[in-house]
This record gives C-alpha cells, structure tokens and sequence, in this order.
C-alpha cells in the first residue's frame, strides 16, 4: 500500500490550524480518505501526530490491513471464529472510544464532517466521546479534497486511461437491437478488467426519446436505427 505522506501532512496542518486533537470520520468517502481505502462497517481516525487508526468490523480487518495505510483494530457486535483478536462491543462507537481511550486523550477538539454524518451517528459519537468537544469540519475537508496531491493526480491520469479504453468498448458496442442495459453491463466489465476499483455509479445509457435525460441510467429499452446514444460514465480507481 504506497502511503499518501503528502495529504497526511495536509491534514496534519488542518488539525494544527484548528486545535484539534483528531479527525474522525465514518462515511465511506472520508474513510476512504483517512486511510486510504473504501471500507464497509468503519471508522477512520487522524490524530494529531500523524496517525491513522481504523476501527473496523472483524470482517474487514484483513482487507483493511491489506489495502489501508492505517492501524488496524478490529471489533464486533456479536461472537465470530475468526484468528485475528478484535473487541466484542455493542457498536462502533464503543468500539471507537475503547480504541480512543488506549491510544489518545478523549479530550479537546475533535473534528467531525457533519455533512457527511447522521444525526443518530452524532448522538452516539457525542454520547461515548462525552469529555471532547466534536468540531464540524465538513468544509475544511471539502476545501482540502479541492486541491490534489501528487498520488491523487497519478491516480486520476489513471482513471482517465481507463475511462478511454472503456468508453471506445462501448461505442463499438452500439448497434440496432442492443438493449441500453447490455451497454451497460459491458461498460462495467470492460471497468472492472481494466483495472477500476470503488464504488460504482451506474452508467448512463440513454438512446432515442430518452437521450436528452441528464441522468438517465440504463433501461431495457431496445437501441433503434438512428437512435442518439448518451454514453457517460464514471470510472473509479
């Protein structure tokens, strides 16, 4: 897993400028961007220092460790056979200040995207996390995403490669009696081959009446002779 030093001194410079002691974040973009991976049922966290905790589901620890820059502690809600060691707690949140409380000082400022958490996230985050002060960050993040660094370009000059090739899959694809769903179909495949990775947005495959839709996804209607196709998609990497 190559580590992007240069946004974690970014943030690092964040939680300076702000007072914070730590980031944390559950939706699955910010995770993403925390640790450098999309996972499923977790919790990332930035302190201060320079580190990266991720709390994660017992069921994702070994993907986390393999595809995460972070620090790994896993949990569960419920007993599981499983060889790596994790917490057995009722949530993440517990889970959460358990690893907070070993790790760090529960006090200060913490940063949290509100933007991108619910209300019931909150309430559980202020209920186990009751001696800090949750701080709203979701514009800080948003303006620090705004400018990329080094990995993250090289990361999108990929994207776009792969983007190219599977745009010119589907135009060749195009004829008379092909359903705007096989078009579909084939653009993910085509994705998934050449390397694409994350979560998907479903293509939008749009032809004859329908073309003009500005999000209109793939339907079982049938392409007809002199159709207008709106191919567009978006290829995660």
């Amino acid at each position: 897993m190559v580590v992007d030093k240069e946004r974690i001194n970014k943030l690092i410079d964040l939680m300076e400028h702000l007072g914070l002691e730590v980031i944390i974040a559950l939706d699955k973009a910010n995770v993403h961007y925390l640790c450098g991976a999309a996972l499923d049922y977790s919790a990332s966290i930035m302190t201060r220092d320079g580190r990266v905790i991720v709390v994660c589901h017992v069921l994702e620890a070994e993907r986390a460790e393999k595809e995460s820059w972070g620090e790994i502690f896993a949990y569960s809600s419920y007993p599981i056979e499983s060889y790596k060691e994790y917490m057995q707690v009722n949530s993440i949140y517990e889970a959460i200040r358990r690893v907070l409380s070993k790790e760090v000082e529960v006090r200060g400022k913490f940063g949290v995207p509100f933007d991108k958490t619910s209300a019931q996230e909150l309430h559980e985050l202020r209920k186990n996390l009751s001696e800090t002060d949750l701080i709203d960050v979701s514009d800080n993040l948003n303006n620090l995403r705004l400018v990329k660094t080094s990995f993250e370009i090289k990361n999108m000059k990929e994207s776009c490669k792969v983007t190219d090739r599977v745009m010119n899959v589907a135009l060749d694809a195009i004829h008379e009696g092909i359903r705007e769903n096989e078009i579909a179909g084939i653009v993910l495949r085509e994705a998934l081959v050449n390397g694409a990775d994350g979560d998907f947005i479903k293509p939008i495959v749009a032809s004859g009446w329908r073309s003009s839709l500005p999000h209109g996804r793939a339907t079982d209607k049938m392409i007809e002779k002199g159709d207008i196709v709106t191919v567009d998609i978006v290829i995660p990497y």
